[in-house]
C-alpha cells in the first residue's frame, strides 16, 4: 500500500488526537490528491473509505483543528479550491447538521419525492456532501445578487435552476429549494463571520 495512503487511513481513525496531527493529515490528503490517478483500484477504494470516515467525523476533526488553525483564513490565504474539500471540514459539519435538522427545507430534501427534492438528494449522493458544502461556501464570495442562484445550481447540479423550476408541478418545491439555498448561505456566512 502507498505509504501516504496508509498514513491517511490510520489518521482518520483518530479524530480525538491533536489538531496539529489533523493538520498534517490534511496535508497528506493534498499529496494523495496529486497522485490519486496513480493509485491502484484497491488503494482508491481504501481512499474513498478513509474520506468517508473523515466526513462522518468532520465535527470532531474540526473541533481539534480549530485549536491550531483557522480553516477559513487558511483557505483564503492559500486559495484552496472546493476540489480540496477536506479543508472545508467546518462547512461540511455545518451543512451535514443542517440537512439532518428539523428545518422545513431540510425535511423537504430528506423526505419529499418531488423531482426537485430527488434531484438534490441525488446530488448529495453522487457529487457528495463534502464537495457541495465547499462549493456553497464559495458562493459567499459571489455578488449578493447572484449567490442564491449559484447555490441553487450547486444543490440541483444545473446551469439553469429556472429551467428546472418550470418542470416542477408544485411551485412549493421551487420555494423550498430557494429557502434551502438562502438558509444554508445565511448560516454559513454567520459561521464565517463568527470565526474571523
Amino acid at each position: 500500500m502507498n505509504p501516504l495512503l496508509k498514513n491517511y487511513c490510520v489518521s482518520v481513525e483518530f479524530p480525538d488526537v491533536s489538531g496539529a496531527e489533523h493538520l498534517e493529515m490534511l496535508q497528506i490528503r493534498d499529496r494523495l490528491a496529486e497522485i490519486e490517478s496513480q493509485l491502484t483500484d484497491e488503494e482508491k477504494t481504501l481512499l474513498t473509505k478513509a474520506d468517508r470516515q473523515l466526513v462522518d467525523n468532520a465535527n470532531a476533526f474540526y473541533q481539534e483543528l480549530s485549536h491550531f488553525v483557522n480553516l477559513i483564513e487558511r483557505r483564503k490565504a492559500e486559495i484552496i479550491s472546493p476540489q480540496r474539500w477536506w479543508w472545508y471540514l467546518d462547512a461540511i459539519q455545518f451543512v451535514k447538521g443542517f440537512l439532518a435538522s428539523d428545518y422545513p427545507a431540510a425535511v423537504w430534501v430528506r423526505e419529499s419525492h418531488s423531482p426537485l427534492a430527488v434531484r438534490v438528494q441525488q446530488r448529495l449522493e453522487t457529487e457528495g456532501l463534502p464537495q457541495i458544502a465547499a462549493y456553497l461556501e464559495q458562493c459567499l464570495s459571489i455578488s449578493h445578487e447572484n449567490r442564491i442562484d449559484a447555490a441553487q445550481n450547486i444543490l440541483v447540479g444545473s446551469l439553469a435552476v429556472a429551467d428546472n423550476n418550470r418542470d416542477v408541478s408544485d411551485n412549493n418545491d421551487a420555494i423550498e429549494l430557494l429557502d434551502l439555498a438562502e438558509s444554508l448561505l445565511e448560516k454559513l456566512a454567520e459561521i464565517i463571520q463568527n470565526h474571523r
